[in-house]
């Protein structure tokens, strides 16, 4: 592992009560503080870091760029990845791997990428009004960042902020269930493209997924539908998960005709309207008018 030199302006991007939030997330033990001066903090009687406090300290770079070091030495990964994770230590992170031949060098059309970020907007749409209402799920919208793409064929990288919660506060703030919603429902469609046809019924009548959403997965599968993708989620440390959640979501190039047979059917069903589910036999019939 080489050492990595950062500088100031880029090692003040790192917040030290978020840098705090992290370690505590990670395992690290804190063992003394000094207000607006430092703070020491261990882990497993091997490593330990002297964490800055105040962003104005001189040497505040070079102490964060220590910190850096030891969680490097201490995750065995590179400081690259670990300050990237630092400075997200209060979003959730939503990772679109597209896999394509022809986007394995990292790169894509100009073309092709306004529809990925037209198809990733509508997802995020979904799980927005499916969760709050439209006024403020617009405005959830203006705040979701794209970060920089990962290599790996193709990974298009959703920031999700997570306010600071405050401690009265007993439910989670409505980024966190939004991405929430967005997990299940993606699962939820991932189950009914195992070739059963009555959980897509199902999940239409219960409004766990929508035409919409199956539009947007569509979408992301590329023009022809023959492209794989793998939708991850990275929950923020700042705020840990009350219950489990699906961690990554992945749809084969196969599976993408029975989505878009499904978009079909979830607009022709009233869901009002739409009765108890329907028998196999019906929903067959029913896919192929």
């Amino acid at each position: 592992m080489k050492t990595i030199h950062y500088n100031s302006a880029s090692i003040k991007k790192l917040q030290p009560l978020e840098v705090a939030t992290y370690l505590k997330s990670t395992g690290w033990t804190q063992q003394h503080c000094v207000e607006n001066t430092w703070a020491n903090w261990v882990k497993d009687d091997i490593y330990e870091i002297f964490l800055p406090l105040n962003q104005n300290f001189r040497d505040f770079s070079l102490r964060m760029s220590e910190v850096l070091r030891q969680l490097e030495l201490a995750e065995k990964r590179s400081q690259i990845m670990i300050f990237n994770d630092l400075l997200t230590t209060n979003s959730d992170i939503i990772r679109v791997r597209l896999i394509d031949p022809e986007l394995e060098d990292g790169t894509i059309t100009i073309d092709e990428h306004e529809r990925i970020i037209q198809n990733v907007r509508n997802m995020m749409k979904y799980a927005a009004c499916a969760t709050i209402n439209p006024e403020k799920a617009n405005d959830y919208l203006k705040g979701i960042r794209i970060g920089q793409s990962e290599r790996g064929s193709y990974i298009l990288t959703i920031h999700s902020r997570i306010p600071p919660r405050l401690q009265s506060d007993k439910d989670d703030p409505f980024p966190r269930k939004i991405v929430e919603q967005l997990a299940l429902a993606l699962d939820e469609l991932r189950l009914a493209t195992q070739n059963n046809l009555e959980s897509f019924a199902n999940a239409i009548k219960e409004k766990t997924i929508s035409a919409d959403l199956c539009k947007a997965v569509m979408g992301l599968a590329g023009l022809d539908n023959q492209r794989s993708m793998e939708i991850s989620f990275s929950w923020a440390c700042g705020l840990p998960l009350t219950e489990e959640r699906p961690a990554l979501v992945a749809f084969q190039a196969h599976e993408i005709f029975f989505i878009a047979e499904a978009e079909r059917l979830s607009r022709k069903i009233s869901l009002p309207d739409i009765g108890p589910p329907l028998s196999r036999d019906k929903l067959k019939i029913n896919m192929l008018a």
